[in-house]
């Protein structure tokens, strides 16, 4: 079978979404990062709000230090699954890529894989 007659349309969709489906996980990781920061530093602040004011409602402290410290350990272990999904995805694109320029070989381009990974596994 020659590569004129080979339907690319396929890897050239898997290409297109897995691009797609990386930078939308990527934006919504860093917009829930965001939030998390901010409702910490809100959090610490109101901590310090506390100790300044001679007022101290202990359980409820309790309660929120206990959700925050949940919360960070959540938001390590997604960031850590999350790293290792864009390498992947990261892996099968830059195939995709490989594989479309060898068989279609185009002229004065170069396909290569759209997923910044350095910038997503640091």
């Amino acid at each position: 079978m020659e590569s004129s007659e080979f339907n690319f349309e396929p890897l050239k969709l898997e290409f297109n979404q897995l691009n797609d489906y990386a930078r939308h996980g990527f934006q919504l990781l860093v917009s829930w990062y965001t939030l998390f920061i901010a409702a910490n530093i809100i959090a610490a602040g109101w901590f310090i709000s506390i100790e300044q004011g001679k007022f101290t409602p202990k359980l409820l402290a309790i309660v929120v230090g206990v959700i925050f410290l949940i919360g960070n350990i959540f938001s390590i272990i997604v960031t850590r699954i999350g790293r290792k999904y864009y390498h992947k995805t990261h892996l099968r694109t830059a195939t995709i890529a490989k594989n479309l320029n060898h068989n279609l070989k185009l002229e004065n381009f170069e396909m290569k894989s759209p997923i910044p990974e350095k910038v997503y596994s640091v």
